[in-house]
């Protein structure tokens, strides 16, 4: 069971799912900031879907580097 998980992390599907939620999560955490701050619903849109985009550029060019840190930490976990 553990080496079909492994197997599927090391998948690029497994990669950009991850990676897309994680992108998401950004989108969404920094825009209920920014709104939280400015209490203005366009700007906090614009910046955080530039934040996100930032974000989903530097992991789709670092995915290696954070799928082989994930998994040193599934093994750390397991």
């Amino acid at each position: 069971m553990i080496n079909k998980l492994k197997a599927f992390m090391a998948t690029e599907v497994f990669k950009y799912l991850f990676f897309g939620v994680l992108a998401t999560v950004v989108y969404m955490v920094s825009r209920t900031l920014i709104f939280a701050v400015s209490q203005q619903g366009t700007l906090s849109a614009v910046l955080a879907n530039a934040i996100a985009i930032v974000f989903a550029f530097f992991t789709n060019e670092q995915k290696l580097v954070w799928l082989h840190a994930l998994l040193n930490l599934w093994e750390l976990v397991s």
